[in-house]
């Protein structure tokens, strides 16, 4: 099987058009440049709004796709557009024109990376015709990498454990697969159908939850989901409503679901008009209710263009969103180049309560106790009395951390698993970045075992804090061969509870241990078969 080394390098270098470059040196298992290496990496979203979950991405925060082609040297050139920096993080993949590919995952600045090249697996159907893969990997020790997509009558992918939508004309396939070094595995577009029509020209996308990069139907359109694509809960975005998640299910005789419903006038409010801006400016109004999680829900969300003052005579617009039934239930506004703000709603129109307020940038550079910077280390700022207006970024080579526009006075917080909690309270924004050491914490190290006594491997061990105080308050690893599993990041005076739950043998197996304190010796957490079993009498 024939395999290649490549070494990626990403650097930033200035060309006479004084454009960013990410550079990509391609070599052989004997050195040898690989001139015909092609790739393309999707650059991670600097900033994201946590409240928004699911929806797509703004144009602040859309994550932006660089695709290269590799030249007789063998290096691959992604240029961003002039003016814009490059991402902090990227991932992707590289190929080659006979057949050899690998994924590329959180590529950072400065920092080189050595993959192996290795024959992909190949996607295609038993009655041909183009086919678009919308692919999501799984890579162990880091979960899902940013989707991308891929076209053609054979759709080949590096080798890896994927979440697929295929589409193929109006038909979507969904698949949950193990692809192998090359290997061929023909889809079939079988099974139960389901007809889903989207009825509202206005409709500006239907998506399954969980995977806004899939468009399903953009407008009034009409698309057919096979075999287990018909269980997908789908969401949607139109009539400045956001709907879902929810699986639509046509009634008695009906050939076609109509999704999403339509939304009867009645039902809405209007809130106006919005300020006028400096320069013609995109903003959009959301409405969110908090769930009883805690975790927040999209009810609306309308996009505006705010008018310049004193252009053409434009009358400033209106924002209208669908009147929410009974609850915890708020307003984020956000508008390009501004800080985000939220107000809590009770549901009612009137005058629109939001001023534009740039804020001030906020970075914040994470160091270890040694100066050293830490890169990929997550954070989010909070300003005070607007919870869904939190924003949340990681930090990239330099171990910097790039919040954008944000309001004081609020509370910045450490939320990576991998390391201790901390707040920092702010009550002006910094102009100069932010310095914060990080603490590795409080460690807690166990091992799976089964009721023999042998290492339980590969069995997904879940952390819980019961208090809710520990960010995330729930963490997940997988055990290794030898059944052990390691929880930095914690707390020693907070009791915490373990689950584990695992397969095997078509059987579900369990286990759990609570009260535990971190900081002490190897925990071991025995994993049984919990599966009822029925007894003669």
């Amino acid at each position: 099987m024939r395999r290649a080394l490549l070494l990626l390098c990403l650097t930033a270098t200035t060309a006479p058009a004084q454009e960013p470059w990410l550079i990509v040196e391609a070599r052989g298992p004997a050195r040898e440049t690989l001139p015909s290496v092609a790739g393309e990496v999707r650059g991670r979203p600097s900033v994201t709004l946590p409240a928004l979950g699911d929806l797509p991405p703004g144009t602040a925060t859309a994550a932006a796709t660089l695709r290269g082609q590799g030249g007789k040297d063998g290096r691959i050139r992604f240029a961003a557009a002039p003016g814009v920096p490059l991402p902090g993080a990227a991932s992707g993949l590289v190929w080659t024109e006979d057949g050899l590919g690998a994924l590329v995952v959180d590529l950072y600045a400065n920092r080189a990376q050595r993959l192996q090249l290795a024959p992909m697996a190949e996607l295609t159907t038993a009655t041909g015709g183009e086919l678009t893969v919308h692919a999501r990997a799984f890579v162990p020790g880091r979960g899902a990498v940013e989707p991308f997509r891929r076209r053609g009558d054979r759709v080949r992918l590096p080798a890896g454990d994927y979440e697929l939508w295929v589409q193929r004309g109006d038909e979507w396939l969904w698949q949950r697969r193990t692809l192998l070094s090359g290997e061929s595995t023909v889809l079939a577009f079988d099974g139960p159908r389901q007809r889903v029509r989207s009825r509202s020209a206005t409709t500006r996308c239907v998506f399954p939850a969980g995977r806004p990069d899939v468009a399903f139907a953009v407008g009034a359109a009409e698309f057919v989901l096979c075999g287990e694509a018909r269980l997908a809960p789908l969401m949607a975005l139109g009539d400045d409503a956001v709907f879902g998640p929810q699986v639509p299910i046509a009634g008695a005789g009906a050939d076609a679901v109509a999704w999403p419903p339509l939304l009867p006038p009645a039902q809405r409010q209007r809130l106006g008009p919005a300020p006028l801006a400096a320069a013609p400016l995109a903003a959009t109004l959301y409405s969110l209710l908090r769930t009883a999680a805690g975790s927040w829900r999209p009810l609306g969300a309308a996009d505006r263009v705010l008018p310049a003052t004193g252009g053409a005579a434009a009358p400033a617009p209106t924002f209208e969103l669908p009147q929410p039934t009974d609850g915890d239930t708020w307003l984020l506004f956000t508008a390009d180049g501004h800080a985000p703000q939220a107000r809590p709603w009770n549901g009612a129109g009137g005058p629109f309560p939001f001023a534009l307020e740039r804020g001030v940038a906020l970075q914040v550079v994470c160091r270890d106790e040694q100066g050293l910077p830490l890169v990929d280390v997550a954070v989010d700022y909070v300003p005070d009395g607007m919870e869904p207006a939190t924003v949340a970024a990681r930090t990239d080579a330099r171990g910097t951390a790039r919040l954008g526009q944000v309001l004081g006075p609020g509370q910045l917080r450490l939320v990576d698993a991998r390391y201790a909690n901390r707040t920092v309270a702010l009550r002006t924004i910094p102009v100069e970045p932010l310095e914060v050491v990080v603490d590795e914490g409080e460690v807690l190290h166990g091992v799976a075992r089964w009721p023999d006594g042998t290492p339980a491997a590969g069995v997904v061990v879940t952390l819980r804090d019961p208090s809710g105080a520990l960010r995330p308050a729930e963490r997940a690893v997988t055990s290794g061969a030898d059944g052990a599993f390691v929880f930095p990041g914690l707390t020693g005076n907070r009791g915490v509870v373990l689950f584990a739950a695992t397969k095997r043998d078509g059987r579900t197996w369990s286990g759990k241990l609570d009260r535990l304190r971190p900081g002490g010796g190897t925990v071991e957490l025995v994993v049984r078969d919990e599966d009822p079993q029925l007894l003669p009498r």
